[in-house]
């Protein structure tokens, strides 16, 4: 049975997180010619260390299986409104039948919300879209973020 829990920043996620951000990099990264998987652990560090880095997993036993993390902010705009930006989402291939994903997404949710969060947003790559699952959970479209690669 797959469980849900918030995890605290620190060498042991980061250290289970690995091989799975490997294969989340591999399924889903644009231009990987040009951008190479290297995460700022340490940039990461000081988010969770201000309270802005939030980590749910699903494990199945103690077996790492899939993540979601957000960052929090005081929104620049809206300082008195808390907000969660979802940076990562990754289900591992094995576990994506059912309702697992929706239960990891449901599980944020409550979570974020005893953090005082009032608005979550999800990034999505078309190429991996799960827009129509948020749709179901009472998300809208918002915005869309274009991108370009300046030098090759």
């Amino acid at each position: 049975m797959i469980k849900f829990q918030v995890e605290a920043y620190g060498s042991e996620i980061v250290e289970a997180i690995k091989p799975l951000i490997q294969l989340h990099y591999e399924e889903i990264a644009l231009h990987q010619d040009l951008i190479p998987l290297d995460p700022d652990w340490e940039k990461y560090k000081r988010l969770a260390d201000q309270g802005m880095l939030f980590i749910a997993t699903a494990r199945d036993e103690a077996v790492l299986v899939g993540y979601s993390v957000f960052f929090i902010i005081d929104h620049m705009h809206y300082r008195s409104t808390r907000m969660a930006s979802n940076d990562v989402l990754f289900l591992h291939p094995k576990y994506r039948t059912g309702m697992t994903g929706v239960r990891l997404i449901k599980f944020c949710e409550a979570e974020l919300a005893k953090q005082q969060v009032v608005k979550a947003m999800w990034h999505i790559k078309f190429a991996h879209d799960f827009r129509k699952i948020l749709y179901r959970l009472g998300y809208n479209d918002e915005d869309a973020i274009v991108g370009k690669i300046l030098k090759e």
